[in-house]
């Protein structure tokens, strides 16, 4: 260990114990006088310092929570969950154990590879809040990119140090959880304190990391409880976005994996049609009513479309307002209306909305070149085209739903740029060869390899 190392430890413990320093004796103090809500928030300011100070555990801590995105903080402007606050904290830790352990792990540059479409709606973002100024503006769109952008850094930073394996099999096990509540539940409509609809994207998500990734042999086990929690939500939405990116896998990976895919995914199907008849025939309907009728679901979701749509047509230019939208005449006072494309232009006008397709499309298109070279990149893609399905009958912009997605993506990126420099911690979720780089020879390569007076055999390399 060198001078510099055992100095930056030096001085990061330091930092630790002068936060507990001032941490512990005002949750001391706060119990002292017996008022819950200092002491409270006195436990809370320690237990913030402590996973500050150990960040690993702070982002193992918030995938595993990411199926249970209970507000921990109503009222606010935006909605926060305690998956946000350890994001925060993990991202935080990781920039100040960069700064006083630089080199400590592996740099990895995933959002340059989505510069162009984070750049782009970020100043889409920026520019929204510049012509409709307000505090829920700025606080929706500072939530929005944090959305993206933790999820990216989130996944990469678990691969630089190793925790993606850990926190992987910790979501299975929560959204298991899950499933098993949804099964419990009996229509309900609420699951372990949220809502069936969001909670069918975790328990899809689940499934799609269950199938494509399994590192271990054993995750292949969590899709049975995960295939027949997803169908006991009842989320006709998740469903069918589950659906759609189970057909696009098929059809892009290798004719074998595609194969496999099938089968297994065929396995599901029978699973899901076997569940369906132990269903409540109320529930069978249900879930095959795809029009209004007598489903107030759907009739609530035209009226909040036909509402954010006549916003849109009164300023298809600016919108308006990113964090204004309060709903329409029909249904006043709701915040989105369930449908992610309509809604980008109620807020922000056709610019919003060119900025999210990029933003959806770009990151899907990124992962999909990288989908035979890691099974963290195929998932990546699937969980991405689920929730943008998915988030066309119901909401995108809220807390947790959107991180999985990001979350695979930017550990994908970060796992192939690992595994190209050979380091080990790339190649546990890529594939060493095929993230060689294509190599064809030079001319005097070419002659160099023939003898005086021989002819030269035709190229036939591939790399």
């Amino acid at each position: 260990m060198t001078r510099l190392d055992t100095t930056s430890r030096g001085v990061g413990r330091a930092v630790g114990a002068f936060g507990l320093l001032i941490a512990a004796p005002a949750a001391a103090a706060a119990g002292a006088v017996f008022n819950p809500a200092a002491a409270t928030a006195g436990l809370l300011i320690v237990g913030g310092v402590l996973l500050l100070l150990k960040p690993d555990v702070s982002a193992v801590l918030a995938v595993a929570a990411l199926p249970f995105p209970v507000s921990i903080a109503p009222g606010l402007a935006v909605e926060l969950s305690a998956t946000d606050l350890l994001i925060l904290l993990a991202l935080v830790g990781w920039l100040l154990q960069e700064v006083l352990q630089p080199g400590r792990a592996a740099r990895v540059r995933v959002l340059r590879s989505l510069r162009i479409p984070l750049a782009v709606y970020g100043a889409v973002m920026i520019l929204g809040v510049v012509v409709h100024p307000s505090v829920p503006a700025v606080a929706t769109a500072l939530q929005r990119i944090a959305l993206v952008i933790g999820g990216l850094l989130l996944g990469a930073g678990l691969v630089r140090m190793g925790r993606l394996r850990l926190s992987l099999e910790l979501y299975l096990a929560a959204a298991s959880v899950l499933a098993v509540g949804a099964m419990l539940d009996s229509g309900a409509g609420e699951i372990l304190g949220g809502q069936k609809n969001p909670s069918g994207g975790f328990i899809a998500a689940a499934l799609f990391i269950a199938i494509l990734v399994k590192p271990s042999p054993r995750w292949i086990l969590y899709a049975p409880v995960l295939t027949i929690g997803l169908l006991a939500t009842q989320s006709r939405g998740a469903l069918t976005a589950a659906f759609v990116a189970a057909g696009v896998s098929v059809v892009i990976v290798r004719f074998g994996d595609s194969l496999r895919l099938m089968i297994t995914f065929v396995g599901v199907g029978i699973l899901l049609l076997a569940t369906y008849t132990f269903l409540p025939e109320s529930a069978q309907v249900r879930l095959l009513r795809f029009t209004a009728g007598d489903d107030y679901a759907i009739r609530f979701r035209e009226d909040f479309q036909a509402d954010a749509w006549d916003q849109f047509v009164s300023a298809p230019w600016t919108g308006i307002g990113v964090g204004n939208y309060v709903g329409g005449p029909r249904l006043p006072g709701i915040t989105d209306p369930h449908q992610v494309l309509i809604f980008q232009l109620a807020e922000g006008g056709v610019p919003l909305l060119l900025a999210f397709l990029l933003l959806a499309i770009g990151s899907a298109v990124v992962v999909l070149r990288q989908s035979r070279v890691s099974p963290l990149a195929l998932a990546a893609l699937c969980v991405q085209i689920a929730t943008v399905v998915h988030a066309l009958a119901d909401v995108y912009w809220v807390r947790g739903t959107p991180t999985p997605a990001w979350m695979l993506i930017g550990a994908s990126l970060a796992a192939v740029q690992l595994a190209r420099r050979g380091d080990l911690l790339g190649r546990e979720w890529a594939r060493p060869r095929s993230t060689q780089p294509r190599h064809r020879r030079t001319r005097v390569e070419k002659a160099a390899a023939v003898g005086p007076g021989q002819v030269p055999a035709a190229d036939t390399s591939v790399g």
